[in-house]
């Protein structure tokens, strides 16, 4: 699970998005983003059983308005011993 929060003035009426990519930025899936109990908290549920080892991205979409923004966070699944 992936737990994120989001400030700003426009909080409430922010519409966030999240995806999963590979390490070429192409997305593998959509991801789901539900509230996270509290104004602005997220929570994604990250199954990786779909993933191969390696390095990818979640790239984190919050648009209100006019304005949007996206941030790319690095994580690395690893193989099962």
């Amino acid at each position: 699970m992936i737990r994120f929060e989001v400030y700003g003035a426009a909080t409430a009426t922010a519409e966030v998005s999240a995806k999963f990519l590979d390490r070429t930025g192409r997305v593998r899936s959509e991801l789901a983003v539900s509230p996270g109990g509290g104004s602005g908290k997220y929570d994604i549920e990250l199954p990786l059983s779909f993933a191969a080892p390696g390095d990818y991205l979640i790239a984190l979409g919050v648009a209100s308005g006019d304005g949007k923004i996206e941030t790319l966070v690095p994580i690395r699944v690893l193989s099962r011993p």
